[in-house]
């Protein structure tokens, strides 16, 4: 996994870490990618074709950008790429093919898009479909498989939060159904992707208090993915508020991990699903980031790009106290 730029409790990233979540008891010391060429917070970002990682947007300083970068596989520096049509930070993005990053949403200062684009590293950016929503950011975008994406939760306005949830056909190149509310309106949240005995599942987790936004939500809720009629129900807790994290699955996607959080959290979290969907559990990490950071971008990356050396000690995972759901 590999964590890039966002904000510590004080300042932006340039900086890099990569760290082995998924084989955490191993106790890997890992090779950090180059430094990104900017301090930037509020991005998006993918591995694509050849392993080389491709980043968009964000914030600079005070200033939103339309600027994306890329690093091929093997190199030691970060170098430009293309541009996207509109300067956007705090948008969403998933990968729909091998090269091309499907931005939505997101805000250049406080001015928020419900526009969408289709960006490919050294070519011209595409228009995509408008979003059935208000404009929008600090949303989650998940792609669940070839044919199929979700939009779950967003921000409409800085104090305003929706619950709404929207599915995208990756084939047809269009936002098809609105899906089942959540229970919690929430932004700046996390989510992913979990299969379960043989059924994904998305989960959402955390995210931004709509009535207080100084604090931060612990609820999870978890959909089926298998029947789009099915509800979100309501997961375990976190073991404490989090925000602005990020989380990545696992390549077989039987587990996930919540990265890092607002006000420079170092915590890695996992989530354990493996007694089937009503007994998810979070167990937190001994494994750390490095540095603290919130609003970055957080990449599974395959073991063929593992830079990373066991050592011989071990650590261990604890279940924290999930009681109070």
């Amino acid at each position: 996994m590999v964590a890039l730029s966002g904000l510590g409790s004080i300042s932006f990233r340039t900086t890099s870490e990569v760290l082995d979540v998924f084989n955490a008891d191993n106790n890997e010391t890992c090779e950090n990618l180059p430094d990104f060429p900017v301090s930037m917070t509020g991005g998006v970002g993918s591995l694509i074709t050849d392993n080389s990682v491709f980043v968009c947007g964000g914030q600079i300083l005070f200033s939103t950008t339309n600027q994306c970068w890329i690093l091929g596989k093997n190199e030691t520096a970060w170098n430009e790429s293309s541009t996207m049509l509109a300067s956007r930070k705090d948008a969403a993005a998933i990968l729909i093919n091998s090269t091309t990053l499907f931005v939505t949403g997101g805000r250049n200062g406080e001015q928020a898009t419900n526009s969408t684009e289709l960006v490919q590293p050294g070519q011209q950016s595409q228009t995509g479909p408008e979003m059935p929503t208000l404009p929008i950011f600090g949303h989650c975008f998940i792609k669940v498989n070839d044919s199929l994406a979700i939009m779950a939760g967003e921000a409409e306005a800085s104090s305003t939060f929706s619950n709404e949830t929207n599915f995208y056909s990756i084939l047809e190149s269009n936002w098809t159904t609105s899906g089942p509310e959540l229970d919690q309106a929430r932004a700046y949240h996390s989510c992913g992707i979990i299969k379960i005995f043989e059924t994904y599942h998305a989960v959402v987790t955390g995210g931004r208090n709509p009535d207080d936004a100084s604090e931060a939500l612990t609820s999870t809720e978890i959909l089926d993915m298998s029947n789009n009629e099915t509800t979100w129900t309501t997961g375990l807790n976190l073991p404490r508020g989090i925000q602005q994290a990020q989380m990545v699955a696992s390549s077989d996607g039987g587990s996930l991990v919540l990265l890092g959080g607002f006000q420079g959290l170092t915590a890695t979290i996992k989530l354990d699903c493996s007694g089937g969907p009503e007994a998810c559990q979070w167990l937190e990490l001994d494994l750390m980031l490095n540095e603290g950071r919130h609003s970055f971008i957080a990449l599974a990356v395959p073991d063929s790009m593992n830079t990373c050396e066991s050592d011989t000690m071990n650590t261990t995972t604890t279940a924290p106290d999930q009681s109070g759901v």
